[in-house]
């Protein structure tokens, strides 16, 4: 319940209410205005005023008021003492104005706030919906984390040794063994170390896939894993690094070729391991 009385200046705009609702069309107010001279007669305008404010002229007066507005009344007499009731359902944000022919006009405004039932079924939706995209977001969260737990207790790392103190002399180049990718659920990464004692080793690692095993697609058509260990890893240059590989489970085989670059040391030797993450057999 709110009471106030307003003492409404002669024809002026008179801001008596706003409403303070976040949903439209939400609050129901009943406001009553009172004429409380015992002797005269007063025109009464009434406007829902919402928007942006906008300057006009009206009746050769300048006046302020809002953009979007639209009368209750307009030049509505009201006798002496003569209460009117008018009951309202708001947005958020409109305003109340009222403006009366005679000055000094004194009007009490009492506005009783009532959450509508549209308005309460609206939060209640809104509620549900919220409710319900957090519990399916806590569901995909529960079954993703499961998932990933008994995805990694099904499965195991397993090292496949590709290469062992292998000479890549200058240019030269070398090729892995077929790996197979049967039951394989990830290629974690390529473990590789190319190290020199004469001078600086640097090499290329390429990858290349094959269903059979025999036919296998062109190492030059598939990106490079590493271009040159020697400036991909300078920090451990000619240490064991790891190196993330491509999706390749598109098919069953994998290969694996190391070229020494350019300026590849000529006593270089390379050993490198393919990390995967296979899954038990049954």
């Amino acid at each position: 319940m709110i009471s106030t009385q307003v003492l409404l200046a002669e024809r002026t705009w008179t801001e008596v209410y706003q409403a303070e609702v976040l949903i439209a069309e939400a609050m129901q107010v009943d406001l009553y205005l009172c004429n409380v001279s015992p002797v005269h007669w007063v025109d009464i305008d009434v406007v829902i005023g919402h928007g942006a404010a906008t300057s006009i002229i009206e009746d050769g007066v300048f006046q302020s008021t809002m953009a979007d507005r639209r009368y209750l009344y307009r030049h509505h007499s009201m006798r002496p003492t003569k209460t009117e009731h008018v009951p309202l359902t708001l947005r958020h944000g409109d305003v109340v104005l009222v403006r009366a022919s005679t000055a000094n006009l004194a009007c009490n405004i009492i506005a009783e706030e009532v959450v509508t039932p549209r308005a309460l079924h609206a939060l209640e939706d809104l509620l549900e919906s919220l409710v319900e995209d957090v519990l399916q977001k806590q569901a995909v969260a529960d079954a993703t984390t499961g998932e990933e737990a008994i995805a990694r207790s099904n499965t195991r790392l397993v090292r496949h040794t590709l290469f062992l103190d292998v000479l890549v002399n200058a240019t030269a180049v070398i090729t892995s063994p077929s790996i197979s990718l049967e039951y394989a659920t990830r290629v974690e990464g390529l473990f590789l170390r190319a190290r020199s004692v004469a001078g600086t080793a640097d090499v290329r690692a390429e990858y290349a896939i094959s269903w059979d095993g025999t036919e296998y697609d062109s190492f030059d058509d598939t990106a490079d894993i590493t271009s040159s260990t020697n400036t991909d890893r300078p920090g451990n240059a000619e240490g064991f690094n790891t190196y993330t590989m491509p999706s390749v489970l598109g098919n069953r085989y994998v290969q694996i070729r190391v070229t020494g670059t350019a300026t590849n040391a000529a006593d270089t030797l390379v050993t490198a391991y393919l990390i995967v993450r296979e899954g038990y057999a049954g």
